[in-house]
């Protein structure tokens, strides 16, 4: 019997999930069905078989018709009730995800976002949230129900949409698998069904190679003394800082006349039930605006020559880009940034620097005001964000991040690093994690004091037996190891657990 298997797109990697889905239909002979936008229909030609298993996303800004019936709101409102309590997440948690749209009420101060439908009538009236929420519970319920699938398949479940499928497919019992990016190794994908979207596999085989004391492979051992002598960001990473920085201004040009042609073309064939395009006045604004404010903030950042980083002693703290699932999906208690340098600020020890490093999709994107509280917090620098980042990472006295890749890059320069919340780099145990911030202050103080309490030859055998992990539990990202995927995914699965998303608490400081 075919298996039925659901997938939530992931736009960043189209070409990458269609092909492997066609690989999947012909060799695994399953039913495929679909939740995307009205016009990706034709996307998937030869994946989805019908139109009944095509889910079209709607507008969650327009009433449906479920809503003018009370027993079928108070049975959604029962339903996002049991989610709720057997995953332990709130609903609120979503809209945090949403922050682009139906939760903007959290972003608005940090950052300009072209305003779309959903986020205008959130910033209207703050219970429109919680009735979009509701449509999208009462949507995902009502897929779910119609095509019964035995299986998910997603690249990401932190937007809205897919985090509410997430969880109501927990409540059903059914099984979600995600791929995802390692942040390790280049061009090498995981699965996972960690609900926080962590490779759980690279943790379990970390510590089989510890409990047994297994020897580092060549490959790990040069990967540390190459990235120590030459280090490189990983391949995905750098990839989208070079196609930003291609971006051709006739090009973005022409993507705001082919955006503007779909919304005529939407709404020209009256397609209600579907969500229209992005709207392109608020695009071309924000394109523009972006350009002064870079020039205009140019001069509030600062760079500095490896030799000055010598000169004074400082903590490292990186900006992850916004809106980023790193923090309003993973580490949601580190979601207000300025409010991390603000604490960061009061905790300095007398004589140290906060150096502040802004990502480079932030630059041109954020008020001005944002920028002069940040530099009004007592000794705080902020650091340009296309000044390269490893010279500050080599040199620090101290970094601290929320679970940014900036702390594993410390870890392999053998820096102290703090950490406030879960981390891919977790296993070697190998940097302080803080979890309650009234110990933030005393964990700052111990280890500028004290940073290195590991013998260098087990500091080195850790990381190497965590890379030996994940090049052990990643695939090539290709379409010819599908097979091999095949086969992790029916292991997944046939395992039938749920990982949460941790929430240690206090400090834990291993090793």
């Amino acid at each position: 019997m075919a298996k039925r298997v659901l997938f939530l797109p992931h736009n960043l990697r189209r070409t990458y999930f269609l092909n492997l889905l066609r690989q999947f239909k012909a060799a695994a002979d399953w039913d495929i069905g679909v939740v995307a936008p009205v016009d990706s229909r034709r996307d998937y030609d030869g994946i989805v078989d019908s139109d009944e298993s095509y889910f079209r996303s709607p507008d969650f800004a327009r009433r449906e018709g479920w809503e003018s019936e009370f027993g079928e709101r108070e049975r959604i409102s029962n339903l996002i009730g049991e989610c709720e309590r057997l995953t332990g997440i709130s609903s609120g948690r979503v809209l945090l995800a949403g922050e682009r749209d139906i939760g903007r009420g959290y972003s608005e101060e940090f950052y300009h976002w072209p305003p779309n439908k959903l986020a205008k009538f959130a910033k209207k009236n703050n219970e429109f949230p919680a009735k979009a929420l509701e449509r999208m519970f009462w949507f995902a319920d009502d897929a779910l129900k119609r095509f019964g699938p035995d299986l998910i398949l997603s690249g990401a479940t932190a937007m809205p949409l897919h985090f509410v499928f997430s969880l109501v497919a927990e409540r059903k019992g059914i099984p979600l698998v995600a791929n995802r990016l390692s942040k390790v190794h280049s061009r090498r994908i995981y699965w996972t069904m960690d609900r926080a979207m962590f490779n759980t596999r690279t943790r379990d085989r970390y510590a089989e190679k510890a409990e047994s004391r297994a020897p580092v492979s060549q490959t790990s051992r040069e990967y540390i003394d190459r990235f120590r002598e030459e280090p490189k960001t990983v391949h995905y990473i750098a990839e989208n800082w070079r196609k930003a920085s291609q971006a051709k201004w006739a090009a973005v040009q022409w993507n705001f006349v082919l955006l503007a042609l779909r919304r005529l073309d939407y709404f020209v064939r009256k397609r209600k039930k579907g969500v229209p395009p992005k709207e392109v006045l608020p695009r071309v604004m924000g394109f523009y605006r972006e350009r002064y404010l870079t020039f205009r903030q140019e001069r509030m950042f600062r760079k500095y020559e490896p030799e000055q980083l010598t000169a004074f002693k400082y903590i490292y703290c990186p900006l992850h880009k916004e809106p980023e699932l790193a923090v309003n999906f993973q580490a949601p208690h580190c979601h207000n940034q300025k409010e991390l340098i603000a604490y960061l600020s009061k905790t300095l020890p007398h004589g140290i620097k906060l150096l502040v490093r802004e990502h480079r999709f932030n630059l041109g994107r954020r008020p001005t005001a944002y920028y002069k509280t940040l530099l009004g917090y007592p000794g705080v620098e902020l650091i340009h964000p296309f000044d390269l980042q490893f010279k500050y990472i080599r040199n620090a006295n101290l970094i601290v991040t929320d679970n940014g890749s900036t702390g594993w890059e410390g870890v392999v320069f053998g820096r102290p690093v703090i950490t406030l919340a879960q981390t891919f780099y977790d296993p070697p145990g190998l940097m302080a994690c803080v979890r309650a911030p009234e110990e933030l202050n005393t964990e700052i103080l111990r280890l500028l004091s004290a940073p290195h309490e590991i013998d260098p030859e087990e500091y080195d055998r850790r990381i190497g037996w965590f890379l030996d992990a994940e090049r052990e539990t990643t695939s090539p990202e290709d379409e010819d190891h599908f097979e091999e995927s095949l086969q992790i995914i029916e292991t997944l699965v046939s395992g039938g657990s749920f990982a949460n998303i941790h929430s240690e608490s206090s400090v834990n400081v291993k090793g």
